[in-house]
């Protein structure tokens, strides 16, 4: 016979294998991923441009002028000594040589702009009421009834914009002449919400130290005779795994095809995998949950979804299902039309994930423009940056857009009003050339991790080269949301 003590070690000792059986387990799933997608860079060479500067290995700076021009000059001088194949001399060189060139340099434009914004919406508040209703039996029941109260808000933001262009001239120390002169321009834009965290939107100074950085490694590796290797980084995306606890997120399927196929060279693959992951970024999983709270509704509110099916969804306040329980529900609550409609935004807006989506979304459009650019198609890389900055506000997105603009000659850092803008640029028509057309303008993501309910509703996607893989249709407008009784 076990004694208690007994049963209780064992148990113990159960559970300690239990667990370092799940510990290896995943250390096993994350190794076989590393085997099978070892990597999500693509290492691309530059060849010498035609602004290199050939059998030229020292360098010294003689004048750096213009606004803040000796901060710069300390950065390009801190930059020259990170290259092993050139010497920089603290003092001018004397004699006749070369192998030297002299650095004259001239800030020309240094602007530091924040613009507020300001825009006018409602919001809503889902109420809660007990009405006591008296039985034929005199017996009195309580049931719940709902109303929503509409907000009205203002959401106000500030648009930062940065530029920065350096002329430099090189000469030789030889013959004094003048061997290159090179203009190098960066920029940056975003926007910042009231709702985001202080502490994490950059110090603008620290932004200007940036760009600095970025625009003198641009110069040299301009200017350098031999190749460059640049490291393209892309993103995997988002799909953690339920049995986890969500501690284990290895990326979307889709998006982790589309970088095999990047990584491989096969660029025109890749693309189609990315594209398809913008047509259905949701992989609705056996575990997925559609929970109907106070949020849901709010955001069923906003996407207009009719009254009408608004009060039986109602009937569902504060319960979650799964993907078979729902499908059996819905289709005791909608006709088919109805489902037809609106059984797409109810799941979208209702799901658990929701998140992931515009990771998803946000990822794809952004591999996407880095594909382009190696292809120097310069306005769709251009296009899909500015999506993903829109679906998922990150500061790498709105960079890469003003590259993109600065590299096709387009970008205009003066005018904000008439000028292409990153939040216009995120709500614009696709290229022609795009395989896919947005019917849905993305909003801005003005509250941080959370969407926005234009975002929140997917953008319906109409295909042009590709089958389309959703039949999601846009919801009916019905009127006002004051008018909403439920």
């Amino acid at each position: 016979m076990t004694s208690p003590s007994n049963k209780l070690i064992q148990s113990e000792q159960a559970s300690l294998i239990s667990t370092s059986f799940l510990l290896l387990l995943v250390w096993g799933l994350l190794l076989v991923h590393l085997g099978g997608c070892s990597s999500s860079k693509i290492y691309h060479h530059r060849m010498p441009s035609e602004h290199s500067l050939e059998n030229i290995s020292r360098f010294h700076i003689d004048r750096f002028e213009g606004e803040q021009s000796g901060f710069f000059r300390e950065i390009l001088i801190y930059e020259f000594g990170k290259l092993p194949y050139v010497d920089y001399l603290e003092e001018y060189p004397m004699g006749s040589d070369g192998l030297t060139a002299i650095v004259d340099a001239e800030v020309l434009v240094l602007s530091i702009r924040e613009e507020e914004l300001l825009k006018k919406d409602n919001n809503y508040e889902l109420l809660q009421h007990k009405l006591v209703q008296e039985q034929s039996s005199g017996q009195r029941e309580a049931r719940k009834a709902f109303e929503f109260r509409e907000i009205p808000r203002e959401r106000r933001s500030f648009q930062r914009t940065l530029d920065l262009e350096i002329k430099f001239s090189f000469k030789s120390l030889e013959t004094n002449e003048v061997l290159k002169e090179i203009k190098e321009q960066v920029s940056f834009q975003q926007i910042y919400s009231e709702m985001e965290d202080e502490l994490l939107i950059p110090d603008q100074n620290q932004e200007m130290n940036r760009l600095a950085r970025l625009l003198l490694k641009r110069m040299l590796m301009k200017i350098s005779p031999v190749a460059q290797q640049e490291i393209l980084e892309l993103e995997s995306g988002s799909a953690p795994l339920e049995w986890t606890l969500k501690t284990v997120d290895f990326g979307h399927t889709g998006i982790q095809k589309g970088v095999r196929y990047a990584t491989n060279g096969e660029y025109e693959q890749s693309k189609k995998a990315f594209y398809y992951v913008l047509y259905e970024p949701k992989s609705l999983e056996k575990k997925e949950r559609f929970t109907f709270d106070d949020g849901a509704y709010i955001r069923l509110k906003r996407a207009k979804l009719p009254d009408s099916l608004m009060m039986q969804l109602l009937k569902l306040h504060g319960r979650s299902f799964k993907p078979e329980e729902l499908q059996i529900i819905m289709g005791r609550l909608m006709n088919p039309e109805e489902s037809l409609l609106y059984l797409g935004m109810i799941k979208s807006q209702t799901r658990e994930n929701r998140r992931s989506d515009a990771i998803n979304v946000a990822a794809a459009h952004y591999n996407l423009g880095i594909i382009h650019q190696l292809l120097n198609e310069l306005e769709m890389a251009s296009y899909h940056f500015a999506q993903a900055n829109a679906h998922l506000p990150k500061d790498k997105y709105a960079q890469k857009w003003a590259d993109a603009q600065i590299a096709m000659g387009v970008y205009n850092p003066v005018e904000s009003l008439t000028g292409l803008t990153i939040s216009k640029a995120g709500v614009g028509q696709a290229p022609e050339q795009s395989m896919v057309r947005t019917q849905v303008e993305p909003s801005i993501n003005f509250d941080g991790l959370d969407l926005t309910p234009a975002e929140m509703n997917m953008p319906a996607l109409k295909p042009v080269e590709l089958p389309p893989l959703t039949n999601e249709l846009q919801p009916q407008d019905v009127g006002s949301a004051g008018s909403a009784s439920p």
